[in-house]
């Protein structure tokens, strides 16, 4: 029966390997926003890349720098780079449990890593993760009384001050730590005072050197906390928010109250309430999260490290023997069907990321380096338009090599105040922030033409659209017999095809869409003449894919699909292909 002993740390093991995996094949999808931002100027500077004094950065950064100077292509090292976050995760897991002999640490570290992961999963280069990950580390170090070997004790001190220079809110981790100590074993000098003199010094020097950065977002935080007590409304959407996406931790947290209440162990009690319910505030007077999104996450990851640490120190490791075994399979099937949400949470991004390469190869094969883009025409509800899109782009480019390296910048960016005047031939947008030289760009990965932007939305036909309609086809991209639901709405991937010498122009002051009919098969009727409309992405030479939104008849039955162009308010093209479609 030692297998059954042995299953649960295999299945853990195999949780790390899924989550590698994932890594691996969505390497391209965890380049959103900071992680393009980091991993960019990593490879165009040779060096870690370290902002607002939070240098627990850098650990995240150790395996993509290794590679480069390994000489690493870049699109290995862009592989390389998302591998390595899961790595150092799974090498902290290994630590803890065969050299600390830590099973509790372990499993926290792995409940850590994935509740509260959806959007941190695709946003690897995150500091406030790492610096919670190290805390465990500190935790098992304290409590293992390794500290009273020198080396042990140096590392430990070392591993705190990571913490402390993690995030903000990390700062919280560390006195809470020590204090649930000095509440199981009470005080021990030769430890909890050193560690508090490190934590003392660390809060001094952030003090003293509190980024420009941090002042800036504390002040514009503060300056919006009245949206944060607007009384019972607020609370019962914070609290819809962990119902919705943290439904683990209102279970864990209820479990620890539960369990301390049996126990009667009323110091411990009030500690995990109070130090959790003083967390909270202080995260919802700085930051509204009352609604779901990236940074939501981030700063409520403290909020998962605490809840985590109670549940698991102070039930999980003291439930007896059975209860223990059937709670840690209960915590392997939450992190599996973690690793699935993860995944499904993911798709948008999928699409957001193959929008992107496919406007990276259209611009490829008209053959510039510069382009710029409206959102109007751009935008899907996947594409997750950020200030780091044009770094994506180069990135995304650049992986095919250097010479295929293109700048891809929005409208608004490209105007975004006195850029149009900034931008030179020999120059370029790296975000709307920041006009930088091609000198900025480092030649072994990214070569940019000296040329002007040019835009992909232009107006004005240069040959007449009657004419023009007899060389444009738009198919989707699997002519196979398509089974639908009735009355859905989804994108659609199709191929524009002009086969004409005049490009189709894609300009908001032209009106022109992407639409369809709906034509009932039998009676070659027209069930449904006017489609959803998309807009060109781009002025269409040659071909072109992209998503167009479609909407399926309410009847069931079998169908065929005419996708057509309009001129909004003046004509369609009159496209003539269609594609059969069967109505579940």
């Amino acid at each position: 029966m030692k297998w059954v002993n042995k299953l649960p740390i295999g299945l853990m093991h195999g949780v790390f390997f899924i989550l590698m995996l994932l890594s691996v094949f969505l390497y391209k999808e965890r380049l959103f926003a900071d992680g393009a931002y980091y991993f960019f100027h990593l490879v165009n500077e040779g060096w870690f890349h370290i902002e607002a004094d939070r240098i627990t950065i850098a650990l995240s950064q150790i395996f993509p720098l290794g590679a480069y100077y390994f000489g690493f292509p870049l699109k290995y090292l862009t592989v390389i780079s998302s591998l390595g976050h899961e790595l150092f995760f799974y090498g902290l897991f290994l630590l803890l449990l065969y050299k600390f002999k830590d099973k509790a640490a372990a499993i926290c570290l792995l409940l850590i890593h994935l509740i509260g992961q959806l959007w941190l999963f695709y946003l690897p280069f995150n500091e406030i993760s790492y610096g919670g990950a190290l805390a465990i580390v500190f935790y098992a170090l304290l409590r293992s009384n390794r500290w009273k070997d020198d080396k042990w004790l140096i590392i430990m001190l070392l591993v705190e001050w990571f913490v402390l220079f993690s995030h903000p809110e990390n700062l919280y981790l560390i006195p809470v730590l020590l204090v649930l100590d000095y509440l199981n074993r009470g005080l021990i000098k030769s430890i909890h005072f050193p560690t508090l003199v490190v934590f003392l010094i660390g809060l001094l020097a952030k003090a003293l050197n509190f980024s420009s950065y941090d002042q800036q977002k504390l002040g514009n935080s503060l300056e919006g906390s009245e949206v944060v007590e607007s009384g019972e409304n607020y609370t019962t959407e914070v609290f819809g928010v962990y119902q919705e996406f943290y439904p683990e931790l209102i279970l864990f947290f209820g479990s620890t109250i539960v369990f301390l209440l049996f126990k009667k162990q009323w110091n411990k009690l009030a500690y995990v309430i109070t130090s959790v319910g003083i967390l909270l505030l202080l995260i919802n007077k700085i930051e509204a999260t009352d609604t779901y999104y990236w940074y939501v996450e981030v700063v409520n990851t403290p909020v998962v490290f605490l809840v985590l640490l109670f549940f698991v120190f102070e039930v999980w490791e003291r439930l007896p023997k059975v209860s223990k075994q059937l709670t840690t399979y209960l915590l392997l099937a939450i992190c599996m069907c973690r690793v699935v949400w993860i995944w499904t949470y993911g798709e948008p991004l999928q699409q957001r990321t193959a929008q992107m390469e496919r406007l990276v190869d259209y611009t490829q094969f008209l053959g510039d380096s510069k382009y710029k883009i409206n959102s109007w025409n751009y935008e899907k509800e996947y594409s997750e338009i950020t200030w780091a899109n044009p770094i994506e782009a180069l990135l995304f480019s650049a992986i095919d090599g250097k010479e295929k390296t293109v700048s891809i910048v929005t409208e608004e960016d490209f105007n975004y105040k006195e850029n149009p005047r900034k931008l030179k031939d020999t120059s370029f947008l790296f975000r709307k922030f920041n006009v930088e030289p091609h000198e900025f760009l480092n030649p072994s990965f990214f070569q940019l033409k000296a040329e002007l932007y040019h835009s992909l939305n232009n107006t004005g036909f240069t040959q007449e659209y009657k004419e023009m309609a007899k060389e444009i086809s738009i198919k989707p991209i699997s002519t196979k017999v398509m089974l639908l639901n009735s009355s859905d709405t989804f994108y659609l991937p199709v191929k524009i095809s002009n086969r004409s010498q005049a490009f189709l122009p894609s300009s908001i002051d032209e009106q022109l869409f992407i639409s369809y009919h709906w034509i009932k098969e039998g009676v070659e009727k027209v069930h449904q003449w006017d489609g959803m409309r998309t807009p060109l992405e781009v002025d269409v030479h040659g071909e072109y894919h992209q998503d167009i939104k479609l909407g399926t008849p309410a009847e069931k039955g079998t169908y065929f699909l005419q996708p057509d162009l309009v001129l909004e308010g003046r004509d369609w093209f009159g496209l003539v292909e269609k594609y059969k479609v069967i109505i579940h």
